[in-house]
């Protein structure tokens, strides 16, 4: 079981029977970059895909610009950790 950790700007693994924290990894560095802020109190980040090679996350901008003028939602891509994401 996966989680989107929205206003912790990452992602976790989580054990499926109680919830509890396994990993977690964070993409704060690129959704806090300072051409990607937005003027919002709260997270953007709304849409979480895993595959074998990559996170893909969607952020969710409400039509407002970014710090860049970007009104466009963004789909950022991480490379997976070593030894992929249940190792």
């Amino acid at each position: 079981l996966y989680s989107l950790e929205r206003l912790q700007h990452r992602i976790c693994r989580r054990d499926p029977e109680h919830g509890t924290v396994e990993r977690c990894w964070s993409f704060a560095a690129a959704a806090l970059a300072p051409e990607l802020r937005y003027a919002t109190p709260y997270g953007v980040a709304e849409a979480l895909w895993l595959d074998d090679g990559s996170a893909w996350i969607g952020l969710d901008n409400g039509g407002a610009a970014n710090a860049a003028g970007e009104r466009r939602p963004l789909i950022l891509q991480f490379a997976a950790p070593d030894g992929g994401w249940s190792g």
